[in-house]
């Protein structure tokens, strides 16, 4: 099976085996050649964007799979805390050990709870702060004509597959 690289290479020398005619300019290349090469190519580029499409639509489905399983983390999270309270209700204090299942009481100390209305004054808190790069700061310098070491505008190109 030939390879895309290998279709480029053959309608690559194709054109290096053209002749110009010197009156006219034209290139007289073997056209039926040139078009089955062509054909060939682009259903190989078609192959490779069905696949990028494929692929594309694989990790969409991964991110809703993970998104939809975090989801369900959470709610299970939350089901186990209030079987939890129910549970810790009803044993009323006791432990309670048999050959399947084990439960006591353990005792954290000193744990800080805040009330949902409380209000805090800055000597409490934490602050935390993080340094990342301003791009768009940085191309706004730029385009005013400020030059920035090691930085440079660049123009992107990006492939879009539907």
């Amino acid at each position: 099976m030939r390879t895309i690289y290998d279709i480029q290479d053959d309608i690559r020398e194709i054109f290096e085996k053209a002749i110009v005619d010197e009156e006219t300019g034209e290139l007289a290349v073997d056209i039926a050649a040139l078009d089955a090469l062509q054909l060939e190519e682009e259903e190989k580029l078609k192959a490779w964007g069905i696949w990028l499409k494929g692929e594309i639509a694989w990790a969409d489905a991964l991110y809703k799979e993970a998104k939809r399983i975090a989801d369900d983390l959470d709610r299970q999270k939350k089901k186990i805390d209030r079987i939890k309270e129910k549970y810790m209700y009803v044993l009323g204090g006791r432990t309670l050990k048999t050959p399947e299942v084990s439960a006591r009481y353990h005792t954290t100390k000193n744990v800080v709870e805040i009330a949902d209305d409380a209000q805090l004054g800055d000597e409490w808190m934490t602050i935390k702060t993080t340094k990342t790069v301003s791009k768009t700061k940085l191309k706004e310098a730029i385009l005013e004509g400020e030059i920035v070491p090691g930085v440079k505008l660049v123009d992107k190109v990006s492939l879009v597959v539907k």
